[in-house]
């Protein structure tokens, strides 16, 4: 599995340098069945959705421009009622599928197909391993329960499962348990910091952030920081090293090697960069990812363009992200404030580990 996963990043960085969309983020639906108090779809639009024949057609154009790596995502894409034939569809056009899943509606059906048909990682919300805990953040008395029978399912059946945890002031303090039971049943997990603006532009998850006392504490565990994880896979492979410094002054891959579709047929570079390419409902993928305008102004971005971040002396620390310093800040070429607090951490740690030997 590791061997594919380095494989998969160098996939990924070729495709960046020959503008090929090999990973493709679909919202399938708005509609979910919790309340996640920090999740960022703002709403839902079920009668304007994509329908199955959209869904498919997006399909077939997006196995033409030579995309391979499929994640769907919601919203909640198992309330769906035709999720199972989309991913049967997806799966005999050859791409290799990861669902994005609360887990809740799991069942020995829907893991039968999977088992047939071939699913590559089922990706489940899991926020602690105290119910109470879990069911608060999800908004649904009793969803703790139902996420860890699928789980359990799962497992038994030999499903690949990748549990997901963003990290909040609520539920912080039992990661390292979540990571024990997780390193017990021998799943990979996914720690995150960060929490987003919603989608309509809505700042109010913020609230749930973690403090900077506790944000350092995070920062400081390898397992949550992806920027260390990032930093520690470029020093250990001579190749992916040169393939990086031919993308260096790359502001973002997104636009490059990936895109994001969502519920409605809207296009994005990334399903965080929500700078709008075009719709698939009005336009083909191949229009939009080739000529549109905004996908020529995603790409001609430049780090060297970045003038608020080039003299910073915490850039080497940063792993500033296009889409949160737009949708945070306002400005495509501009910082990212919590970016900008996460850099000068790291930076704080770095030289408290080198005071130390």
């Amino acid at each position: 599995m590791t061997q594919f996963k380095n494989i998969k990043q160098k996939l990924m960085l070729e495709a960046a340098l020959n503008f090929i969309p090999i990973s493709v983020f679909f919202e399938l639906t708005y509609q979910c069945n919790l309340k996640c108090i920090h999740c960022y779809v703002s709403s839902g639009y079920k009668n304007r959705e994509l329908s199955l024949k959209e869904v498919k057609s997006a399909l077939d154009q997006l196995k033409n421009l030579g995309s391979l790596f499929l994640y769907f995502s919601g919203g909640e894409p198992l309330l769906r009622e035709d999720f199972s034939e989309i991913f049967k569809y997806a799966r005999l056009k050859g791409f290799v599928v990861t669902i994005y899943t609360n887990a809740t509606l799991i069942n020995e059906g829907l893991i039968n197909i999977f088992k047939e048909f071939g699913v590559y990682e089922i990706h489940v919300s899991l926020y602690s391993m105290v119910p109470k805990i879990h069911d608060t953040i999800t908004g649904i008395r009793g969803s703790f329960f139902k996420t860890m029978k699928s789980i359990e399912l799962m497992i038994s059946k030999k499903i690949k499962v990748v549990i997901k945890c963003p990290l909040t002031k609520i539920n912080f303090d039992g990661y390292e348990k979540l990571a024990e039971w997780a390193d017990k049943n021998g799943l990979e997990y996914v720690f995150t910091p960060y929490i987003t603006a919603r989608n309509d532009g809505s700042k109010d998850p913020f609230e749930l952030r973690l403090s900077d006392k506790l944000l350092e504490k995070a920062l400081s565990d390898s397992r949550i920081d992806p920027f260390r994880q990032a930093q520690e896979n470029k020093e250990s492979d001579e190749f992916f090293v040169h393939l990086l410094d031919k993308t260096r002054n790359i502001v973002c891959f997104a636009g490059h090697n990936s895109l994001a579709i969502n519920a409605l047929g809207d296009v994005y570079p990334c399903i965080q960069f929500l700078y709008k390419l075009g719709n698939i409902k009005k336009q083909t993928l191949k229009e939009i990812w080739e000529n549109s305008t905004p996908i020529k102004k995603i790409r001609s971005l430049r780090a060297d363009q970045l003038k608020e971040c080039n003299d910073c002396r915490f850039r080497r620390y940063c792993a500033r992200c296009p889409g949160l310093a737009l949708i945070e800040d306002g400005n495509l070429y501009g910082k990212s404030s919590f970016e900008c607090k996460l850099a000068f951490i790291r930076s704080k740690l770095n030289a408290s580990q080198k005071s130390l030997t």
